[in-house]
């Protein structure tokens, strides 16, 4: 299918036209040779070079606002996180239960597995499914400690496969 040129007269092929959505065919009326004659003939008119260095002002404002934005975060985070409160926090946060009681736990499960004292279990403890084993070759069954991680219940486990581990934890986070 062709098409007729406004400006330079030519009959082209459709192809010679810029795509335009708003158009009836589909394409813009005048041919992309015609477009690049006016539109740089319209940036070096004073029209064209005042309109281009307002975009050029507004773009090199916004870079420069996002750049002094980008910096006052940085100097945001690294202020908070420098603070001897912060550390102080950290380092509490890693002691509570969560921290070295849970990681004592987790030691002794392994120490009870390793020496067979506690044995692993071919499926979940919940659901009974079988979640096969991970690249190294171990089972994905997960040693959660369902009555806290005091000394005397370190062994007290309950092996869950992934899916019902997660279950465990929404069902925590609602109550």
């Amino acid at each position: 299918m062709k098409k007729k040129c406004p400006m330079c007269k030519g009959i082209k092929p459709l192809q010679e036209f810029a795509l335009d959505s708003s158009k009836k065919d589909g394409h813009r009326s005048i041919c992309k040779a015609c477009n690049t004659t006016v539109s740089s003939r319209y940036k070096r008119s004073a029209k064209g070079v005042a309109c281009e260095g307002r975009h050029y002002k507004a773009v090199q404002k916004r870079i420069e606002e996002d750049e002094s934005y980008a910096q006052r975060r940085r100097d945001l985070v690294n202020e908070s996180t420098s603070r001897p409160e912060y550390r102080e926090s950290l380092r509490r946060k890693a002691n509570t239960e969560h921290g070295v009681d849970a990681r004592k736990a987790q030691k002794a499960v392994e120490g009870a597995i390793k020496s067979g004292e506690l044995q692993v279990p071919s499926g979940c403890s919940r659901c009974g499914a079988d979640p096969g084993e991970d690249k190294l070759g171990r089972r994905k069954l997960r040693a959660i400690h369902i009555n806290g991680y005091e000394p005397e219940n370190h062994l007290d486990v309950e092996f869950m496969c992934p899916t019902c581990v997660n279950r465990l934890t929404k069902v925590e986070r609602l109550t």
